[in-house]
């Protein structure tokens, strides 16, 4: 499932009330693990929230799942998270930027790309929303795709199935069956034809790339 998809059914976890959002937490979990980049501050627009809502939420949830806890998930919206973050601000908003480059280049490649996202969407929001835009359609592309693909392999599997029984058919109705030379011939030519299609399709459908199929389809020639 695509993160937008797992954003999409934790914002309807949300609106159920306080008793869904232990799933609207695993939701968003699952969200940034199809996707690390992503932002608290986008998490929260998709959400309707604020980014320090849903960072709060999760925190919870990862939290009540180490310890292992029986008892309803409790979101404390009113810790010293608050305080830190306005340390972190005053200290950021004074610091020269050989400093800020300083701190950055000693956290963790994901942290840096989070931080990279975050300057972009602040400063270049038009852009990230049209990142996002195409994201979102590619995801949805992905999806049609892979519905797409199920549906060929139920026609080619059926076609296929018909194709081996009408095989059997010939097989068994031709037992005993004394042809004329002449169509006798015929019919093996028309055999091997066949034969030579298989692997031609056989090809196709292991992935094979490249091929001029109408040209090889003609060499072997024959009505059809």
């Amino acid at each position: 499932m695509s993160a937008s998809m797992h954003l999409a059914k934790a914002k309807d976890y949300i609106a159920k009330g306080d008793e869904y959002y232990a799933k609207a937490a695993e939701e968003i979990m699952a969200a940034r693990q199809e996707r690390p980049e992503l932002t608290w501050v986008q998490i929260g627009r998709e959400l309707g929230r604020s980014d320090d809502w849903a960072r709060r939420l999760v925190l919870a949830r990862e939290d009540f799942l180490k310890k292992g806890a029986e008892e309803p998930l409790k979101v404390d919206w009113e810790s010293g998270s608050n305080k830190r973050a306005d340390v972190t601000k005053a200290t950021l908003a004074k610091a020269e930027p050989e400093t800020i480059r300083e701190i950055i280049a000693d956290l963790p490649k994901e942290q840096k790309v989070a931080i990279e996202a975050v300057v972009e969407e602040e400063l270049h929001p038009q852009r990230v929303e049209w990142r996002e835009r195409v994201e979102r359609s590619e995801e949805a592309r992905r999806e049609e795709r892979k519905e797409r693909h199920g549906f060929r392999y139920i026609q080619y599997e059926g076609i296929l199935t018909k194709v081996r029984g009408l095989l059997r058919e010939i097989g068994k109705e031709a037992e005993g069956v004394e042809f004329p030379t002449e169509e006798q011939e015929l019919l093996l030519e028309s055999l091997e034809r066949a034969q030579h299609e298989l692997e031609l399709v056989r090809l196709a459908l292991s992935g094979a790339t490249g091929i001029d199929w109408d040209a090889e389809f003609a060499k072997i020639g024959g009505q059809v």
